[in-house]
């Protein structure tokens, strides 16, 4: 039985075997994944029997044999394959791993780390990709990516394309500044948008406001970014979502309600 090298194709995992008389194996299902192969016994069972194998192997769930293939059933299942990402694993085994592996016996430096430790190192760096891409800060996504860069290097890994990973939130006050914008151009025109009585108060019901803006070509979008922002918002300051008797739809209406900034005059 010998324990097999975890190495990562665009952050898929991919087990391969390296034999002592130089021949190298890849664990089948690990490949038909990578390729999205719907059956891999299927695809396996195709292949000659000088393409595949069976080895023990140890895995999180204790020792289990696993199929594997040789360079030439891996070519088989490439050729078998119509995914645009077969021609870029190819290109990963044969312009990185085998090269590599063949000139010093391993893909990545560092000492050898066991197979649970290798699986639980690249669980824990996809975790925070996942994490990365879902955070909007600019603070929080610059720690997952110094973090990401850390383990990427310690594992051998190129480090993935951070940028590309999510994106940061827009900043606050340029997103206020627009939506209160639009409200001003409402203003110009005469159009009541105000559901509130009291007079220190602004009510905003923001389904009206997406009417109003597309009634009167304005451009703005009240996007999850823009409702966030405004949620922070303290100038004006924002006091909460409340039931408001509406002036304009003389019923109770559902308002966000801020306290009336200066430069916008009453309705």
């Amino acid at each position: 039985m010998k324990t097999p090298s975890l190495f990562e194709f665009e952050t898929q995992p991919v087990r391969i075997l390296d034999e002592q008389d130089g021949e190298t194996w890849f664990v089948a299902a690990d490949v038909c994944r990578v390729l999205e192969i719907a059956n891999p016994r299927n695809a396996y069972g195709r292949l000659e029997d000088d393409e595949k194998g069976v080895r023990t192997m140890d895995t999180l769930g204790g020792q289990q044999e696993m199929m594997i293939v040789n360079e030439a059933g891996l070519y088989s299942l490439l050729f078998s394959s119509r995914k645009p990402q077969a021609k870029r694993f190819k290109r990963w085994v044969t312009h990185d791993v085998l090269p590599s592996l063949r000139k010093t016996g391993s893909y990545s430096l560092g000492e050898k780390l066991t197979v649970s430790q290798q699986i639980s190192m690249s669980k824990h760096r996809l975790g925070l990709m996942k994490e990365l891409m879902r955070s909007r800060n600019k603070v929080m996504r610059e720690a997952l990516g110094a973090e990401i860069t850390r383990l990427s290097g310690s594992m051998g890994l190129p480090v993935p394309d951070l940028d590309g990973l999510g994106t940061v939130e827009p900043p606050q006050a340029d997103l206020v500044a627009d939506f209160w914008a639009a409200l001003l151009q409402l203003d110009s025109k005469g159009i009541a948008y105000n559901h509130s009585k009291d007079p220190q108060l602004i009510g905003l019901n923001m389904p009206h406001l997406v009417e109003l803006f597309a009634a009167n070509g304005i451009q703005t979008v009240i996007s999850t970014d823009v409702t966030n922002a405004l949620k922070r918002c303290t100038d004006p300051q924002f006091l909460g979502l409340k039931a408001v008797d509406s002036i304009i739809r003389k019923t109770t209406t559902k308002c966000w309600v801020f306290k009336k900034p200066a430069q916008i005059q009453a309705q």
